[in-house]
């Protein structure tokens, strides 16, 4: 029986785990925002009449009866306690590309001149609200990145606890390797 180093150094198997989710919790990212993406809502946002519910239902194959909203099973949720750390990397880059191209968003609407201070507060509140979202995300992404990193991977090579500690889990490695070929042999000769 091997043990991870995790558990090794006085850590409980499950500690990272339950970090996981309370760091999504705390992000409040893992609620879904079902208005953000549905084609029924952008049709409120330009004006004229809202869609009746029947035409709501006609509309939207994969929703609920009358509403149109997602049905549970359907959303896609991340799983970060199976990810490894290169893929949480990915999602860091991707969120930083989404951040990048809001603020050029921004940025241009600012630019307008033309435009009534109204009309631009008007359209830059969407933008701001979704920096803000993309900036809670990075930050979820981080604090699970530096989860799913063992803490001695993140001391100096030269310090005297990662040496110490390299050096005991080498010992305790050896030691179980020891313990199961003597197992192994005692099960030979019996």
């Amino acid at each position: 029986m091997s043990k991870s180093p995790m558990k090794i150094a006085g850590f409980m198997g499950g500690a990272a785990g339950g970090g996981i989710s309370q760091i999504i919790a705390a992000a409040g990212i893992g609620k879904s925002n079902l208005t953000m993406d549905n084609k029924n809502f952008r049709k409120l946002d330009r004006g004229g009449t809202a869609p009746s519910a029947k035409s709501m239902k006609s509309q939207n194959s994969r929703g609920t009866r009358m509403t149109g909203a997602m049905s549970r099973q359907s959303r896609v949720e991340e799983d970060f306690e199976s990810m490894e750390v290169e893929e949480v990397e990915a999602l860091i880059e991707k969120a930083e590309r989404d951040m990048k191209m809001a603020e050029d968003a921004k940025r241009k609407i600012r630019r307008q001149k033309a435009t009534t201070a109204q009309a631009r507060d008007a359209k830059l509140g969407p933008i701001e609200a979704s920096l803000i979202q993309i900036r809670k995300r990075i930050t979820m992404l981080y604090q699970i990145k530096d989860l799913k990193i063992p803490f001695y991977e993140k001391l100096p090579k030269d310090h005297q606890f990662y040496i110490h500690f390299m050096q005991n889990l080498e010992y305790q490695r050896i030691r179980e390797a020891a313990r199961q070929k003597v197992d192994q042999n005692r099960n030979l000769f019996q």
